[in-house]
């Protein structure tokens, strides 16, 4: 089983663990909101426009209103669970890698006593991958070159490459483990970050 993948089986089991109610580390959301929305973001992409798109907002309430009252909490979990339709199947991984660690984290460090996790070398690979692609997007507002340098692998030029060569005491540096960075990157949470440098330069899109 590829990183994405265990980490769905394992946020699907956690949230039955903790039930509906279980808080997240997403502001006003519960273990029951962040189900649907990833219920949603696969299986009614019509609905998901609204989490983006304002004025596609009313349909996305009503549609999750909707599937909460068909589906119950487990079913909408378990449904999410069982992997993306057959049309997205050939881009779960690109899809999914960073949206599915993300969303573990957001409800594991929501729970009383949470630690951080030491994440193998192939879920490390894995998570390499969204830094270059997601985490340049998150970081393109910013007004310095940013470079992150997860540990134990390679450096990210993340943004503004040219100005790294022409800017070298200008640069944002980043150190520390691949999920911490993107954790960080995605507004979150994280833990044992080093940041250096011009780090009022660094701007993060809100997603």
């Amino acid at each position: 089983m590829k990183f994405h993948q265990r980490e769905r089986a394992d946020l699907a089991k956690l949230m039955l663990e903790l039930g509906p109610e279980a808080p997240t580390s997403l502001e006003g959301w519960s273990v029951q909101d962040l189900a649907v929305h990833l219920y949603l973001r696969e299986h009614r992409p019509d609905a998901a426009l609204g989490m983006f798109l304002t004025p596609f907002a009313r349909h996305t309430e009503r549609t999750a209103r909707r599937v909460s009252a068909d589906l119950g909490f487990e079913g909408v979990v378990e449904a999410w669970a069982a992997g993306p339709p057959k049309l997205l199947k050939p881009v779960d991984a690109r899809m999914n890698t960073a949206e599915n660690f993300i969303h573990h984290e957001d409800v594991r460090r929501a729970q009383h006593g949470w630690q951080p996790r030491a994440l193998p070398e192939d879920a490390q690979q894995a998570l390499l991958t969204p830094l270059k692609t997601i985490g340049a997007m998150l970081v393109s507002p910013s007004t310095a070159p940013v470079i992150a340098y997860p540990s134990g692998l390679p450096r990210v030029v993340l943004h503004d490459q040219r100005g790294v060569a022409r800017a070298g005491d200008d640069v944002v540096r980043i150190r520390g483990n691949v999920g911490e960075i993107l954790l960080h990157l995605f507004g979150r949470q994280s833990q044992g970050l080093d940041l250096e440098g011009n780090v009022h330069g660094l701007r993060l899109r809100k997603l």
